[in-house]
């Protein structure tokens, strides 16, 4: 068995899953079957008005937004995600600045939603920890127990 003596806690990297793949036609997603649909629109109508070289351009434009990629996701699928910069970007929402308004009680702590109700009290003779939930009417203690061959001295 290993220890670690360092105060500084070990950070290990996680990996996210996979971007989804499933398409819905072809394995193609909405937004490139979109592109897909315009570029044969433009085929069919440059061969309709007889000039398919004039809507070459279009349609290599409508090709490669649907189906280069960029980054794991099709050019076309960072759509919604530039647009929504975009938009925050001229609403100078970038930044995200929260103004503290008054400090946190001592012994509260910052949890979310119905957690955030739990109140901390450490006992000063044996360094418990207790949380009580005052809605709940519990009180539950955490106490760190080691035998005494590997008991750390205690500081103070």
């Amino acid at each position: 068995m290993s220890t670690s003596t360092s105060a500084e806690p070990s950070l290990t990297p996680i990996k996210f899953s996979r971007l989804s793949k499933r398409g819905i036609l072809l394995g193609l997603s909405g937004p490139q079957l979109v592109m897909a649909s315009l570029a044969a629109a433009a085929l069919i109508l440059g061969l309709y008005l007889g000039a398919v070289v004039m809507t070459f351009p279009i349609i290599l434009v409508f090709a490669v937004l649907g189906f280069v990629g960029v980054g794991g996701r099709k050019i076309i699928e960072w759509a919604p995600i530039g647009a929504q910069w975009l938009w925050r970007s001229a609403g100078g929402q970038l930044l995200y600045r929260r103004r503290l308004v008054k400090p946190r009680p001592a012994g509260t702590l910052a949890l979310p939603g119905d957690s955030a109700r739990l109140r901390q009290w450490i006992d000063p003779e044996t360094s418990a920890v207790m949380v009580h939930d005052p809605h709940a009417a519990t009180l539950t203690a955490i106490v760190g127990v080691s035998p005494p061959r590997l008991r750390a001295p205690r500081p103070g």
